[in-house]
């Protein structure tokens, strides 16, 4: 039950994420250090990150396959460990937002993998 629970709640992340990236992907973009030029930018941000996390988000949720949360989960761990290689070539240094979203990133993972 509580792998359930978990599952759910991290597709809804997911879904929240791509849906917050869909409707401002201004705001969302500011927030992690993105620099979105002109319309096309803009566009891209909401399709590469919008309907990117949302479709995958939605379809676990709808179905309820362990294969589909399984796979958000193999993400999230993927992003987070892309993060820590990031970390050591581009040197972005350790400021809270990135190790929030380190932090973030391994938490969803967990959940996402239980």
């Amino acid at each position: 039950m509580l792998t359930i629970i978990l599952n759910n709640i991290g597709a809804v992340v997911v879904v929240l994420f791509g849906a917050a990236c869909l409707i401002a992907p201004t705001a969302v973009a500011e927030w992690v250090s993105f620099r979105l030029e002109g319309e096309r930018g803009r566009a891209e941000f909401r399709t590469g990150f919008g309907g990117f996390f949302l479709a995958p988000g939605l379809f676990a949720l709808i179905t309820q396959d362990p294969v589909a949360f399984t796979v958000l989960g193999v993400a999230w761990a993927g992003t987070a460990a892309a993060r820590v290689i990031s970390f050591i070539i581009d040197r972005p240094g350790l400021t809270a937002t990135y190790l929030g979203l380190l932090a973030f990133e391994i938490a969803m993972g967990v959940f996402m993998l239980v």
